[in-house]
């Protein structure tokens, strides 16, 4: 469909990291539109180009999950979900990643491994 010869060029290639986060974003909106689930889906950019891949927003609750295609991960991956603030919202915050284990990335951030991400919802 991509036209990639192998999975090799596609993965070292320049739309790697957007496909990779799309087909993860995409597994969530699968769970919604099978009705595992009543919440909706939200990206947010703010006017200084600070942005959140994917915010799930339940009644009471709202996940900020931040998607990096790589396993070095560190707190600065984490900083515009962490500094987020929603009043009235139980929050949690994840950066969901290549990095194997589950682990607190920042004080509130939790990195959660990529083939995880259905446990968000």
């Amino acid at each position: 469909m991509l036209k990639y010869p192998d999975s090799a060029t596609l993965l070292s290639g320049p739309l790697a990291a957007n496909i990779f986060e799309n087909s993860l974003i995409t597994e969530i909106l699968k769970e919604k539109l099978h009705g595992r689930g009543i919440f909706e889906i939200y990206y947010y950019r703010d006017t200084n180009k600070n942005e959140i891949d994917l915010l799930i927003e339940k009644a009471t609750s709202l996940h900020l999950v931040e998607i990096k295609m790589r396993k070095n991960i560190d707190k600065a991956d984490a900083r515009i979900v962490e500094n987020f603030i929603v009043p009235d919202k139980q929050l949690s915050r994840w950066l969901v990643s290549c990095f194997e284990h589950e682990l607190m990335i920042a004080p509130a951030t939790r990195n959660l491994p990529w083939w995880k991400i259905r446990s968000v919802v």
